[in-house]
């Protein structure tokens, strides 16, 4: 029964240093490999651009109002810009909106796989 609990003790303490070593080499790796960038203040920084995908309805001939659509979809999403770069105190521009590219079995599959159960 005494050399069953000094087997055990023996691989507990050798998986234990094991660990440590770990440990030390990969704090090491990062001593030696991590480099601080550099601040480079030079000037004032530009304007941030932030290019949004909105998933727009597709225009066919049947809907009248699809152009309207759009511009309602673009404005809304302006806004939602203006709102969160008033809270940051950042400025940011909506430069473009285009309809997103995601074929609509791609987006049927996708909701059919993230409803709840």
């Amino acid at each position: 029964m005494d050399f069953a609990w000094l087997v055990t003790i023996t691989g507990m303490t050798i998986v234990m240093l094991v660990l440590i070593g770990l440990v030390v080499i990969v704090s090491l790796l990062k001593v030696f490999f991590y480099r601080q960038p550099k601040d480079k203040d030079v000037g004032p920084k530009p304007e941030k651009t932030v290019k949004v995908n909105a998933p727009a309805a597709r225009p066919t001939e049947a809907s009248v109002g699809a152009r309207e659509d759009m511009e309602e979809i673009v404005a809304v999403i302006s806004a939602a810009v203006a709102c969160l770069s008033s809270e940051s105190g950042r400025s940011y521009t909506v430069r473009s909106v285009r309809q997103a590219g995601r074929p609509i079995w791609a987006t049927k599959g996708l909701i059919d796989n993230v409803q709840p159960f």
